[in-house]
């Protein structure tokens, strides 16, 4: 029986940024291991902290009942006050989209994932690929309200960094934003 190789330590470009890219075809691995490794060059570099991996879980929507439906049960899971649930669709895109009935079920999907993964009770959390299915316009206005509201939405605020650990151009495009202001 063979071991699958422990992934190598991939070192996070240092940024006072709460929110760091990180582009996995720079080490040439996919996403998951890119995760895997970050993860454990954290936890040797600060062990105390809770960090959690969050890949696409099969959360489904196929409409835009079921997304209300599911925000609804998310925020009533997670105790959230009706100012923080409130603003669970906009961090995640789907307030600006409209929520069109005709709307890609993937992408909605992926959004739900979002809003999911980050409402987890942790440090760190690192998103593997959440919105390969997003437009790149959507993708934009998603991250662009992470920044702004990472540090006063209650939910958000609880964690120290978030990693988005993704191929898309858009991430690409804030690395070198990122970077260039180093």
């Amino acid at each position: 029986m063979t071991e699958s190789p422990q992934p190598s330590l991939y070192v996070p470009f240092e940024t006072h940024h709460r929110v760091v890219y990180q582009d996995p075809r720079e080490e040439s691995v996919n996403a998951q291991d890119y995760a895997r490794g970050l993860a454990a060059y954290l936890v040797s570099q600060h062990p105390q902290l809770n960090i959690k991996i969050v890949e696409s879980n099969g959360i489904k929507c196929n409409n835009v009942a079921d997304i209300h439906r599911q925000l609804a049960e998310m925020s009533k899971n997670w105790n959230l006050d009706e100012d923080a649930a409130a603003e669970f669709p906009s961090l995640v895109g789907l307030a600006e989209q409209g929520l069109e009935p005709d709307a890609d079920s993937r992408a909605l999907s992926e959004q739900l994932q979002l809003a999911y993964a980050y409402a987890q009770h942790t440090d760190v959390l690192i998103l593997v690929e959440p919105l390969q299915a997003v437009d790149p316009q959507t993708q934009s206005i998603i991250f662009t309200q992470l920044e702004k509201r990472v540090k006063k939405h209650p939910v958000l605020a609880q964690k120290s960094k978030i990693f988005i650990v993704s191929e898309t151009d858009e991430v690409s495009r804030r690395i070198q934003r990122d970077r260039s202001a180093a």
